[in-house]
């Protein structure tokens, strides 16, 4: 999905440069205004609130990358590699940040540890 989405944001952005002929700034980002520039934070937002609004969703930009996050951990992605998808300076802004998801994760991890272990338990008592 996000690699359909980045070839269509490419696609209007070449279709927009030559539109714009030499009034295309080329900022070298993915999603930028008609003319090339960046978007500002604030229009996005905006634009997000919008199609929330629209969805009937009561969540804020900033939601989206704490779903993300959570997500990506849940999901069981290492805390090296969800720090570099969010862009967070180390590990430890990640560590600092997401600990209360890390801790649910933590307990799940145990509570399949334990199943696993018993079960060894009752296939070792069938064999006896």
């Amino acid at each position: 999905m996000a690699l359909e989405a980045l070839a269509t944001a490419r696609l209007q952005q070449s279709q927009d440069q030559l539109r714009a002929e030499d009034g295309y700034e080329e900022s070298g980002y993915v999603f930028t205004t008609v003319l090339g520039a960046p978007i500002a934070p604030r229009e996005l937002t905006l634009a997000f609130a919008a199609i929330a609004r629209r969805a009937g969703i009561r969540k804020r930009l900033h939601d989206a990358r704490h779903w993300t996050a959570s997500t990506l951990l849940a999901a069981g992605t290492d805390i090296v590699t969800t720090s570099r998808i969010l862009g967070h300076t180390a590990p430890s802004v990640t560590l600092n940040v997401y600990a209360h998801a890390i801790a649910g994760l933590a307990e799940e991890a145990v509570g399949r540890l334990d199943a696993r272990l018993r079960a060894a338990i009752e296939r070792q008592r069938g064999k006896a």
